[in-house]
């Protein structure tokens, strides 16, 4: 169930064959299983990591492991259980609950990502300002997951549990957006929705991002035309330049514009759909295309730990997982071959 359900969707699911809701459900069991064990290793990786200080971008990438995960345990259990019984068997109080928890991880992997996007504009472009002026990384965090909580609370009034009568006489329970009294405010409640999870997020990574990205090749050029020059200069500047250019530096800004753009691929259609049913008045149904769109935000749960190893974390860092949290690898075998692994790179 998504935080947007209408009638329309719960007619389409129940139109479905039974061998087509029955591979829906195995598509989604198979996201779910990649998204938790994906998740739960990458947070593993991080927490366990050996002899090394958890770093700021870290943080940020538990806590968005920790939105992905309740994505899996919220989100796609709730839509198998949809698709399994065709109605809503898990009560009223469920009903409201899961929309908003599922509104919650939404806002809060958007909240987030914004925070890491700030967070890297004030590290790179204005690296010279006092760390004791900005708010701690934890506060940032901290704050994210409050404005997604409080952002999600109109989940609570506007979807309800109803029963409806079909044709033949039997009946079916449904949980769906009907805490309305005119269609113009689901229109504006969705716009609503869009503004914060999208439309201003995308705006302010878009706007650090780009800035962040001027600033990397101007300090390249200044650096490249100091060594070209041989000129005389301040040798703490140019220390100072070279390591907001190091490897470990462009790796975890690749890594936070990567995973911001996949949020956003990912997001958008789904959003973009919804806009068109909604204000058509559902006339521009679009059922299967919505639930592609669908697949498309929950795959994007399981794709996120994939990109954070590859772009960011380090391979040595799995040897710690299992030598540190499960007492499996000797220390000194660890460290031989992360020795190799880095020799063969």
């Amino acid at each position: 169930m998504e935080f947007n359900e209408n009638d329309s969707e719960v007619t389409f699911y129940a139109s479905l064959s039974l061998h087509e809701n029955f591979r829906r459900i195995i598509s989604i069991v198979c996201i779910i299983i990649a998204a938790t064990v994906g998740n739960v290793t990458l947070i593993a990786v991080i927490v366990c990591k050996r002899h090394c200080r958890v770093k700021r971008v870290e943080i940020i990438l538990v806590n968005l492991a920790i939105g992905d995960l309740m994505v899996a345990m919220v989100t796609m259990t709730t839509e198998i259980i949809f698709i399994a019984y065709g109605e809503w068997v898990l009560g009223m109080a469920m009903c409201k609950i899961s929309v908003y928890l599922q509104l919650v991880t939404l806002a809060s992997t958007s909240f987030l990502m914004t925070v890491m996007g700030i967070d890297r504009y004030q590290m790179i472009v204005k690296p010279f300002e006092s760390l004791s002026s900005r708010p701690k990384i934890r506060m940032k965090v901290i704050t994210a997951w409050v404005m997604a909580f409080i952002f999600a609370m109109p989940q609570l009034l506007i979807f309800v549990r109803v029963k409806t009568t079909k044709p033949d006489g039997s009946t079916r329970l449904k949980c769906v957006s009907k805490g309305y009294t005119n269609e113009w405010q689901r229109k504006a409640y969705f716009t609503f929705v869009t503004s914060y999870i999208l439309v201003i997020p995308g705006a302010i990574m878009l706007y650090c991002y780009s800035n962040i990205t001027r600033v990397v090749f101007s300090r390249a050029k200044d650096i490249l035309q100091i060594h070209h020059n041989n000129a005389s200069v301040n040798t703490n500047r140019i220390s100072i330049k070279q390591s907001l250019l190091s490897t470990s530096k462009r790796r975890v800004l690749t890594m936070a514009l990567t995973v911001s753009v996949g949020f956003f691929t990912c997001l958008t259609p789904y959003f973009i759909i919804n806009l068109v049913r909604i204000y058509s008045n559902y006339t521009i149904r679009w059922d299967a295309a919505l639930y592609v769109v669908k697949v498309m935000y929950m795959s994007h749960s399981a794709l996120n730990p994939i990109i954070y190893g590859i772009l960011s974390l380090r391979i040595e860092h799995l040897y710690n997982v299992f030598n540190t949290c499960f007492h499996q690898v000797p220390v000194d075998n660890v460290s031989e071959k992360s020795t190799s692994y880095n020799s063969q790179q």
